[in-house]
């Protein structure tokens, strides 16, 4: 019999004694113990093939905590995995169909009764591992950035096995990595067609919403999604930049408070609060919720997301004031200002003001020797101008203000 390792994380210490006791009962030793969300995630960061036994009893924004951290950090999620739940509840079954639970054990927890799901889940071990290999090369290739490597590998084994939701939804999330979102759709389809529908499908779905620019739309799946599951922290801040993109600020804003709620250490979620004060105009509560990313190319990235996103739905002049107001706050950087002198100029060439353009490009370059990007717009704005009329050039083009950096 093949020896596997497990990760055990059980409240109750006479249920914890039957799980360990099934888990060695059928080849899977070498259980390591774990008491804190933060050891699980550990020993799942160190053991990418080991069984993991989880306990609800830990809480819902717990046990969604632990499986997010590991899929983040793993790209693909590998491991069967059991949960022990009191009683069978829709938010029991919103988890395992998120995370790809294997099994799930409702009720007392005995070492016969819970043998039963330990049993099919050293079967699954034993009997999927091409399946596993295949999709921990996936997590590889992926965590180096080698998505165009993960693609064949998926399609390939997606063949041999049409039916597998694993590797349809990896190869669909595959697929919008590369943009190619028909080919996702058509994958996620029987997924979505389920009752209630696979969350994931869901997410992936409104992902390729957003990217095809059908914002209210991809919102709205979202938030179906998020119905079934609310203790995701990485769809939360996914929804409220969707809900940004639809010019909603409040509704994104309490999705980024709601994920800060939930993981209070997360970086994402203060950046989106942040540039949600920005766009609604509330630039010293802003600068001061974000002390904890105070530094200078982190204030100017919030900054530029704000701007960017205002400008985006239809906010112009809304956008253009952030800016000059974020080389107030982010220092004497030439790096920096040269970047959001840059992103600026390219504000202003959408809306016609060349000369404004013009402006923010040559000194984006000037500050800046070695930001190409800015020099490549500098020339291809000089050629565009020449060939219009100069009162087209300027005629938006009043007062332009050189903002100190």
């Amino acid at each position: 019999m093949i020896q596997h390792k497990s990760i055990v994380f059980v409240i109750d210490a006479n249920s914890r004694a039957a799980v360990t006791a099934s888990l060695e009962s059928y080849g899977v030793g070498a259980a390591k113990i774990v008491e804190t969300p933060e050891a699980c995630i550990e020993a799942l960061v160190l053991e990418q093939k080991s069984v993991l036994v989880l306990d609800l009893a830990v809480g819902s924004e717990q046990i969604n905590q632990i499986l997010s951290a590991s899929r983040t950090h793993f790209k693909v999620e590998t491991r069967p995995i059991l949960i022990l739940v009191a009683e069978l509840t829709d938010s029991a079954l919103a988890t395992a169909s998120e995370y790809n639970i294997s099994q799930i054990h409702a009720g007392d927890v005995e070492t016969d009764t819970v043998g039963v799901c330990i049993k099919q889940l050293v079967i699954e071990l034993n009997t999927t591992g091409n399946i596993r290999e295949v999709l921990v090369k996936v997590a590889t290739a992926r965590a180096r950035g080698d998505w165009a490597i993960a693609t064949p590998l998926l399609e390939k084994e997606q063949e041999k096995q049409p039916d597998d939701e694993r590797l349809a939804l990896e190869l669909a999330e595959n697929y919008i990595h590369e943009r190619n979102w028909s080919g996702a759709e058509k994958l996620l389809e029987p997924y979505l067609a389920t009752t209630p529908p696979m969350i994931r499908a869901l997410n992936l779905k409104a992902r390729c919403l957003m990217n095809e620019g059908q914002f209210d739309a991809a919102a709205l799946i979202m938030g179906k999604a998020k119905l079934l599951n609310p203790h995701n922290v990485e769809r939360l801040i996914e929804f409220g930049h969707i809900l940004l993109s639809s010019d909603r600020i409040d509704d994104a804003r309490q999705q980024f408070e709601e994920a800060g709620d939930l993981d209070s250490d997360n970086l994402d979620a203060t950046r989106g609060v942040g540039q949600c004060m920005l766009m609604q105009g509330e630039v010293n509560e802003a600068l001061d919720f974000l002390k904890s990313i105070s530094g200078p190319r982190e204030l100017a990235s919030v900054f530029n997301s704000a701007a960017v996103m205002s400008i985006h739905n239809g906010h112009f002049e809304k956008g253009m004031t952030l800016y000059k107001k974020a080389f107030k706050v982010v220092g004497s950087d030439d790096k920096i200002a040269a970047r959001l002198l840059f992103n600026m100029g390219l504000g202003y060439k959408k809306n016609d003001q060349l000369v404004k353009a013009l402006d923010c490009f040559s000194r984006s370059a000037d500050m800046d020797p070695e930001y190409d990007k800015a020099s490549q717009h500098k020339h291809s704005t000089e050629k565009l101008m020449k060939n219009i009329k100069p009162q087209l050039a300027t005629s938006k083009d009043e007062d332009i203000v050189h903002t100190p950096v």
